[in-house]
């Protein structure tokens, strides 16, 4: 039986990172200090397998490093934990022997290496797919944890779990007000993770089936293999924590559907908002409408700079690179290297493929 009854402020704090991503670096300190513990962390992991986590500032180095190591998933305290299901905070004593905490590579090669020796936790499993793992370590020096330190974690783990359920829920909520915006301004569009994960996609998005749609796993599936491969390749680079340079890309017409745009837009959030697993919203605009297209939309569409713009609407209008030179006043060697900054941009490979991405003759 429980007999801790924890502080009113603490459980005031817990709700308010409810609400506020960025405050669950606060409770992670609160864990350790009711546990006279070292630090703590919070780690989430989504239900397409991204992870996201937020830890003491005393940890933060160290969690990044096993989150980033080829050990870090594969923790058997999770595992057992899970088959468990006691729901309640363990010492790491009560999942495994002796001598597996005497050999674990986890321990050896980062804990105690640093002082650390002990560690206690639980988890969580939310309706909405995601898995909180609460993580306590402890210095070696101060010994296992005891029945004391354990039940003073439990005390607040029935607090813990609502915030980190409702924090969950905002997440998710979010993401479905963002492309419900996206669908007041008649734009298809879709939240999704760092693997491709659909989070939300509005009525638009889905219209565009098949030729977009969330196919196997509910991943994001484009009928053009090669803009598959490129919208992978940029999430990839946002999962570890580059800026994608292409960020339009082209989607050829196919059969009688037009050529379009797809804009992949980084979600800017909080470092410690460990429950939006969004990476970037994808948005999907139709292109090429009759005649010579604006430089002004152009540059909009692709992230062009003026003089990039001007010179994708020459060559889409027919003009040669030395003509651009010439009218331009640059050399043949200038305008090629900004012709090749546009291709990476819009994500074309040739003039030709510039010229039927931005010109549609009239009826067609």
């Amino acid at each position: 039986m429980n007999l801790y009854s924890p502080d009113q402020a603490i459980i005031d704090r817990i709700y308010e990172a409810a609400v506020i991503p960025e405050r669950w670096s606060d409770i992670c300190d609160i864990l350790a200090v009711q546990s006279c513990s070292h630090s703590a962390a919070v780690i989430a992991i989504g239900d397409g397998g991204d992870v996201n986590w937020t830890a003491s500032e005393g940890s933060i180095d160290l969690i990044r490093t096993i989150a980033q190591s080829d050990l870090g998933m594969s923790d058997i305290r999770l595992k057992r934990h899970i088959e468990r299901a006691p729901f309640a905070f363990l010492p790491d004593t009560a999942l495994m022997s002796k001598g597996e905490l005497a050999e674990d590579a986890i321990y050896n090669t980062f804990l105690r290496p640093a002082g650390l020796g002990h560690t206690a936790g639980d988890v969580i499993q939310e309706p909405s797919g995601h898995t909180i793992i609460f993580d306590i370590i402890r210095q070696t020096d101060n010994g296992p944890f005891t029945s004391d330190n354990i039940d003073r974690l439990n005390s607040l783990r029935p607090d813990l779990a609502r915030a980190a359920l409702m924090s969950s829920r905002l997440a998710f909520r979010q993401a479905q007000n963002t492309v419900e915006i996206l669908s007041a301004l008649s734009l298809p569009g879709a939240v999704v993770t760092s693997k491709g994960q659909v989070k939300a996609m509005n009525r638009e998005m889905e219209a565009l089936s098949p030729r977009i749609r969330a196919g196997a796993r509910d991943r994001i599936h484009v009928s053009n293999a090669g803009v598959q491969t490129m919208i992978e390749d940029q999430l990839s680079q946002l999962a570890t924590g580059g800026r994608p340079f292409t960020q339009s890309i082209a989607l050829p017409p196919q059969d009688d559907a037009p050529a379009m745009i797809i804009h992949l837009l980084p979600v800017k959030r909080d470092a410690h908002d460990i429950f939006s697993h969004a990476a970037a919203i994808i948005v999907a605009s139709p292109i090429g409408s009759s005649g010579q297209p604006d430089h002004h939309v152009v540059r909009g569409l692709f992230d062009l700079t003026a003089t990039e713009a001007r010179i994708a609407v020459a060559i889409a209008s027919g003009m040669t690179v030395e003509a651009i030179a010439q009218t331009f006043g640059n050399s043949r060697e200038t305008v090629r290297s900004h012709l090749k900054r546009v291709f990476l941009k819009t994500g074309v490979k040739s003039q030709a493929q510039l010229v039927a991405l931005l010109w549609k003759e009239p009826g067609q």
